[in-house]
């Protein structure tokens, strides 16, 4: 795998230090394989549980293919984690009674979901499962594991270290984080293929934000329009 030069000497992040990975998905295994319609899912209340799975947020490209879940359409885990190790959800209801009760104006709007119980400060919370399949990878355990946290890296360089790419070189943290195109209480799934074990940094972050921004966006469309008959109601 390339190595970046620009990596090799990474001052302290100014504001948000890292991306939290770890313990932000209630449900890691459902996020791996497309939802049926009919499948039982961590918050049977979630007004897109009749909501055709193919209208979720998608993006793909050549490198890659990105799909996002609420948390609230994952299914349960065979083998559930036990309190105080599980990772609870804000169901649907309670981020509307909530809203409802926090709203001070005559037009209440969609509370921003409460987070998994384990955060750090400093940290920004992203559930992400990355599913490196042999077929698209490799067969190697070593190679598929330098993908999967190679596409952690890009993304703490595209969020957190706000990166641009100008004249094929990577600028870092001229703007402030990024941390508004992570959709809080949405699981991203990530599909790699092999190219990425090679792709530098400087052209895979385009990737990234382009996959980021078309996420944010769709997420964003779904919330409001749930939103909207759910606050009405």
């Amino acid at each position: 795998m390339q190595k970046c030069k620009e990596l090799s000497r990474l001052t302290k992040a100014p504001g948000l230090s890292s991306l939290l990975f770890r313990k932000q998905s209630p449900a890691s295994s459902s996020a791996i394989q497309p939802l049926q319609e009919t499948a039982v899912v961590l918050d049977p209340g979630h007004p897109g549980v009749a909501f055709p799975r193919k209208h979720l947020p998608r993006f793909y490209h050549k490198v890659l293919s990105v799909t996002a879940t609420p948390f609230g359409l994952l299914q349960p885990e065979s083998v559930p984690c036990q309190p105080p190790f599980d990772v609870a959800i804000e169901s649907w209801v309670e981020r509307i009674s909530r809203s409802l009760t926090e709203s001070t104006t005559t037009q209440p709007t969609l509370a921003p979901v409460h987070l998994p119980k384990f955060q750090k400060l400093g940290r920004l919370s992203m559930s992400l499962v990355t599913v490196a399949g042999k077929k698209a990878t490799s067969k190697k355990k070593v190679v598929r594991l330098r993908i999967i946290n190679k596409i952690k890296s890009a993304l703490y360089l595209a969020v957190i270290r706000a990166a641009v790419v100008e004249n094929g070189k990577l600028s870092l943290d001229k703007v402030s984080p990024r941390s508004d195109l992570i959709c809080q209480g949405w699981t991203y799934t990530v599909y790699p293929n092999l190219e990425i074990y090679r792709m530098p940094f400087s052209e895979l972050i385009p990737v990234i934000l382009d996959a980021l921004h078309a996420i944010q966006k769709r997420a964003r469309e779904l919330e409001t329009r749930w939103a909207q008959k759910s606050l009405v109601c």
